[in-house]
């Protein structure tokens, strides 16, 4: 931790060094001397902070008019360092080969039990948690950007509007005597006497709307790699939190699946055949479905279109904050995203609808991997629970990601749709409830989930004779296990 925090001052006193000597070079564009106060009094609140220093170094590039990192590489910075301050243990290559063989021979299982095959550039990765937030870090991006960027626009405009006129009130040339509103006064930080504040106000508006900008922008980039550091200590594969984060491989975390196993004491063969059933279910799901990523992101946009401030709130959480407080200043940073979002019809509509469709992804790959283990994995039963009560509770990388972004991400009626999936495999058979994913429009919507039976009388697909659960299929292991489709890399 002395170490963490040697690093922070030497990067502080190299950047405000950097400040000083473009000052007295004669640099009109140089940060001035209330700037450089401002960084070390923002230093102070974050220093402490998973990805602080990352925070600082973006605030210093904007008041220096340089280009920041993207979000994805301070996300990425963030999510490693708390990572590897946890420890990086290499991957133990014997339960590396029953990851491997599992999913190997869970596709086998599943071919009896789905018409969905397996994807034909598929191969079979074993990895760490570190590789897991690289790889799957592209497709958060492309989850959480809409929000991101929606969030920082109207932050942007609110303050934009909540500061007209301050350039003429800075400058004194306002014609009311160059007096700050207290409002405005509080929410850039001037102290009691008005002399300072702990926001950069040399210029205009705009270097106040920037560098708060930047401010959103980095502390939602370090949450996001936050969220990700805790999601990767939990995960088990690639599709976990029914996403198709690693598409289209087969992909297991061997390091949780071990702590999963100590943690609620399943066994670890079992328990390893198990999760990889599920991985495998999904990625045939995700691949089947060529519109459903699609359509999961399209509603995740539409959330993200309805985000907007609410001032009033704002300004009441402002004017409880003493600007020379670091503990307010920090709570006020890492809280402020989602205490002042106005909720609106259309964003809970869209809730309401992510909600559902991740429940029904979930509630299919739960009821076609329960199937296709149910003769080979002893007591099957008890691992659906522990997983559901695992999925419905929450665990810590879930809630962090939610509080990163305002949005759970995590369905809901899990057991609903299972029944909903099991009760239509018996009344038409696996193809017809296969079928029932060739488009949006043929899915059950949230009502289906409630009334059982009026979307089965309703329902478009029908073929054949009902299905039957004592489906023998003879598994031919060693084919298997050579079969050149699924040879992966770890």
């Amino acid at each position: 931790m002395q170490d963490d925090e040697d690093e922070f001052k030497k990067m502080l006193d190299k950047l405000l060094s950097e400040m000083n000597e473009r000052a007295q070079s004669g640099d009109t564009n140089a940060p001035s001397p209330a700037q450089g106060d401002f960084l070390q009094q923002f230093a102070k609140i974050f220093e402490k902070m998973p990805g602080g220093k990352q925070m600082v170094e973006n605030v210093f590039n904007t008041l220096n008019g340089m280009k920041n990192s993207a979000p994805e590489e301070t996300t990425r910075k963030v999510a490693h360092s708390i990572l590897d301050s946890q420890g990086n243990r290499q991957i133990n290559a014997a339960c590396a080969e029953k990851c491997r063989n599992a999913l190997r021979v869970a596709n086998l299982w599943l071919d009896a039990e789905t018409e969905f095959a397996p994807p034909k550039d598929a191969k079979v990765r074993i990895i760490r948690p570190v590789d897991w937030v690289d790889d799957s870090l592209p497709t958060w991006e492309r989850i959480t950007s809409p929000i991101a960027k929606s969030t920082t626009s109207t932050l942007s405009e609110a303050l934009r509007e909540q500061l007209s006129g301050i350039d003429e009130m800075i400058s004194g040339q306002d014609g009311e005597g160059g007096e700050i509103p207290p409002h405005i006064k509080s929410a850039i930080g001037f102290d009691i006497n008005g002399q300072h504040g702990i926001l950069p106000l040399e210029g205009s508006s705009d270097s106040i709307v920037n560098t708060l900008s930047t401010l959103n922008e980095s502390q939602f980039a370090v949450q996001l790699g936050n969220a990700l550091s805790h999601l990767a200590k939990e995960t088990f594969g690639g599709t976990d939190y029914a996403l198709p984060l690693l598409m289209p491989n087969f992909t297991l975390v061997p390091q949780n699946i071990e702590n999963f196993s100590r943690a609620t004491e399943l066994h670890l063969d079992d328990l390893i055949h198990f999760v990889a059933l599920r991985e495998a279910a999904a990625v045939r799901l995700f691949a089947g479905v060529p519109w459903l990523s699609s359509h999961l992101l399209s509603i995740i946009e539409r959330y993200a279109e309805g985000i907007h401030l609410d001032m009033q709130s704002l300004e009441e959480q402002i004017q409880d904050i003493n600007p020379e407080s670091v503990e307010d200043m920090e709570s006020l940073i890492k809280n402020n995203g989602g205490t002042v979002m106005a909720v609106t019809n259309e964003q809970n509509a869209a809730k309401h609808d992510l909600e559902t469709i991740l429940a029904l992804i979930e509630g299919w790959v739960d009821f076609v991997s329960f199937r296709a283990g149910a003769i080979h994995i002893g007591d099957i039963g008890k691992f659906r629970e522990v997983m559901t009560r695992r999925r419905l509770s929450g665990a810590g990388g879930e809630n962090a990601f939610a509080a990163a972004i305002g949005l759970k991400l995590a369905p809901v009626k899990c057991r609903e749709a299972f029944e909903l999936w099991e009760k239509l495999f018996a009344r038409q058979g696996q193809k017809a409830r296969d079928e029932v994913w060739k488009h949006p429009d043929t899915l059950p919507n949230a009502n289906a989930l409630e009334d059982f039976e009026a979307f089965l009388a309703g329902a478009r697909t029908t073929v054949g004779p009902t299905a039957q659960d004592d489906i023998e299929v003879e598994h031919d292991w060693d084919a298997l296990l050579g079969d050149d489709n699924f040879k992966g890399t770890s």
